[in-house]
């Protein structure tokens, strides 16, 4: 019987019954004609606890005050440690700088620090900010519930006058978000994305760019996302696009049925090693997008359908800030779960279910994961019912040689075998094949 086919990316369909391929906390690392080669994402490490919580902010940027972090946490706005003020509202908050001043808001009232006071930006008409951005020594505010953006005096986000504002001009909606490229400005409404360009006019520094508009606007503030020298935005529709020529979406139907199905939406970058991973958050999930491959997974905290680390790594209850190290969650249980199987047309005895994986490798020479196990139920319906877990070990440190496989496990027939796998040790693992009635291999055990 050949290699089982598993889950490189994360899908799940309720329209159909089809059956859930879920890859929780597991990433492909590699995808080519070799196979696929899986491994786990890092677990959540606490490195500071600022204010109450939610975290729902976080700045930390070089040539920012010293690099300082600055965080809003619950209601204030936290520099490092020490609370620097409220931030009213309840929309989406956001922090942002020059090398001189922080400007942050929760779509209300926008504030400004400068190192040395902290006040309420006087906007025209006492109008509420919905979000803001800066660039060239301009600070960007979208005023609510209309199309102006408003700019301030360079260098100087206090000083907003009344006639220095532009309308988005390509739809009469809403402005909702707005980021930089490259010095163009993105306007992204429900309807539309307009990009404004430089003009070098202190009246007026920022007109749209002719015939450079998207008919697919943002389903959201918070849900346009720039990476690298591009951007990727939640449409209205609940799919998940990337900027070229036109929109290109990037999610599968599994994932904008479950974008479809939230009544919250963001967006927020994450980065471990050469991987950078555009996470689609949920009211009831955290979707990820790899960026370097093109695959989706999800993170998942314990015991929780969701996870718990939001925008800037920030915890969506308390005021921890989390890292990506180890494999030990928020102090707690890591669990890496994935499935695999194959579909059938007549009966199939399997003899044994093997893995190729990381073994060998634990870092605990005594104690409980001295050798990890790794654990794996089937289905014989699709996923509809499932056996019990059956546990198997990786090895010990330095058992290279271990090897991964569940024995005689009956007869499979139509509509096919469906395996599913987790794994909760604190360790690594790999993964870079399932087989089904796999070959001795010539090996003396």
């Amino acid at each position: 019987m050949p290699a089982l086919d598993y889950g490189k990316g994360a899908y799940t369909r309720s329209r159909g019954n089809l059956p859930e391929l879920p890859v929780i906390n597991m990433f492909v690392e590699q995808s080519g004609a070799d196979g696929i080669v899986m491994q786990s994402h890092k677990a959540l490490l606490e490195v500071a606890e600022v204010g109450p919580g939610p975290v729902r902010a976080k700045l930390e940027k070089d040539g920012v005050f010293g690099g300082d972090r600055f965080v809003i946490s619950g209601s204030g706005l936290y520099r490092n440690d020490t609370l620097i003020g409220s931030v009213d509202g309840s929309g989406v908050a956001y922090i942002i700088a020059s090398d001189s001043e922080v400007v942050c808001g929760r779509g209300a009232t926008a504030y400004s620090y400068n190192g040395t006071d902290y006040q309420a930006i006087a906007f025209p008409d006492g109008a509420n900010v919905v979000t803001a951005t800066y660039t060239a020594g301009y600070f960007i505010f979208l005023r609510e519930g209309t199309g102006k953006w408003y700019f301030s005096a360079v260098g100087n986000a206090r000083s907003v006058d009344a006639l220095d504002f532009a309308t988005a001009e390509n739809e009469p909606d809403r402005l909702l978000d707005v980021a930089v490229i490259d010095g163009v400005l993105i306007f992204a409404g429900p309807n539309s994305i307009e990009f404004w360009g430089g003009t070098g006019n202190a009246d007026l520094p920022y007109t749209p760019i002719q015939q450079r508009v998207f008919e697919q606007g943002v389903i959201a503030t918070g849900c346009l996302q720039v990476v690298d020298n591009t951007f990727f935005w939640i449409g209205l529709d609940g799919i998940t696009y990337r900027n070229g020529e036109v929109p290109k979406a990037v999610s599968d139907d599994g994932i904008v049925e479950r974008s479809r199905a939230s009544e919250g939406h963001r967006l927020f970058l994450i980065e471990d090693e050469r991987h950078k991973f555009l996470c689609q958050r949920h009211d009831l999930n955290t979707m990820l997008f790899d960026v370097t491959t093109g695959e989706w997974s999800e993170r998942q905290s314990y015991g929780r359908t969701n996870w718990r680390a939001g925008p800037g790594l920030g915890d969506d209850e308390t005021g921890k800030i989390w890292s990506l190290s180890g494999y030990i969650d928020a102090e707690g249980v890591f669990e890496r779960r994935f499935r695999a199987g194959s579909r059938l047309e007549a009966t199939a005895v399997v003899n044994n279910l093997r893995l190729t994986a990381e073994v060998g490798t634990t870092d605990y020479l005594t104690g409980t994961y001295v050798e990890p196990l790794i654990e794996m139920r089937d289905s014989r319906d699709a996923g509809n019912t499932w056996s019990d877990w059956e546990a198997v070990s990786l090895g010990a440190q330095g058992v290279y040689r271990e090897r991964v496989e569940w024995r005689a496990l009956g007869m499979f027939d139509d509509p096919g075998m469906l395996f599913e796998f987790r794994m909760t040790a604190p360790t690594s693992f790999r993964l870079s094949a399932v087989e089904a009635n796999a070959s001795g291999g010539g090996r003396s055990r």
